[in-house]
């Protein structure tokens, strides 16, 4: 009757964390392939198509609960001496304003040019912003995380999935979502794990500036300059969600001024 407490991990690439972070519903599917069914008995588990379950005690949903390494993980690792860097950022600045669309931000349509043929849309603060405070929190917390799989999966069926509007204009629509991932998507930071993070919302309407001096928002940093990146840190693993989304403040920002990224912020 003793749970397991702790567990070792062994990868001979950095790239077996694709693996080991995908979706419950994946590793049911690797299961299924490489495990070979059990002999039916009475009152054993049974899947979806009616077959006997390969494992009784271990699917998908078992292996998702040990992707995020428990806070007595995380509290054991940062009592190390000397405290690994990273263990200054344990968790959201829980005293930092949060501003989004319609709560310290407004959304403007602007004549880039002087013209009427270019309009922009621009996102600009309605009031006093502070250093470290969160940019559209709410809306990054709604990205959506798409591995590079689906992405392949999409653009292998984006030639032969077609649909006709009501006009009988013929568009291809996975096509379509196959590149509003693309514009929108950024590689998640954890190193292995091949997800894209796509903005849902309209931090993505954010204007990107090419020199980094310029903007004046950037993503979580809890990586400090001349570091490097531990090969596996559970203050990284339980808080990779949220270095992948959010966004701060780099300085204080006045009332009417623009709200400006750099083009590669998420690099």
């Amino acid at each position: 009757n003793h749970e397991v407490e702790a567990f070792l991990l062994v990868c001979k690439h950095v790239n077996c964390r694709e693996g080991w972070y995908a979706s419950a519903d994946a590793i049911d599917g690797k299961i299924a392939r490489r495990v070979s069914g059990s002999r039916r008995m009475e009152g054993g588990l049974w899947n979806a198509e009616g077959q006997a379950a390969a494992l009784f005690h271990y699917d998908g949903s078992t292996h998702y609960m040990y992707q995020h390494p428990p806070k007595a993980w995380e509290t054991v690792y940062c009592r190390r001496e000397p405290t690994p860097y990273e263990c200054a950022f344990r968790g959201l600045d829980l005293a930092a304003n949060i501003h989004d669309v319609g709560n310290g931000l407004t959304i403007l349509q602007k004549n880039s040019d002087g013209t009427d043929n270019t309009v922009t849309t621009r996102v600009y603060a309605t009031r006093q912003i502070q250093k470290g405070d969160y940019i559209m929190a709410y809306d990054l917390a709604s990205s959506l995380f798409v591995s590079n799989q689906i992405q392949q999966n999409l653009k292998s069926y984006s030639s032969t999935s077609t649909t006709t509007s009501s006009n009988n204009t013929s568009f291809t629509i996975i096509d379509e979502l196959s590149q509003f991932i693309n514009d929108r998507s950024h590689l998640s930071l954890t190193k292995g794990y091949q997800s894209n993070v796509v903005e849902m919302g309209a931090s993505a309407l954010i204007r990107t500036v090419h020199d980094a001096n310029d903007a004046n928002v950037d993503r979580l940093r809890p990586i400090l300059k001349g570091m490097k990146q531990p090969p596996f840190s559970p203050v990284f693993d339980r808080h990779r969600y949220s270095l992948d989304v959010f966004l701060v403040a780099t300085r204080d920002i006045k009332t009417g001024e623009e709200i400006l990224k750099y083009e590669g912020v998420w690099e």
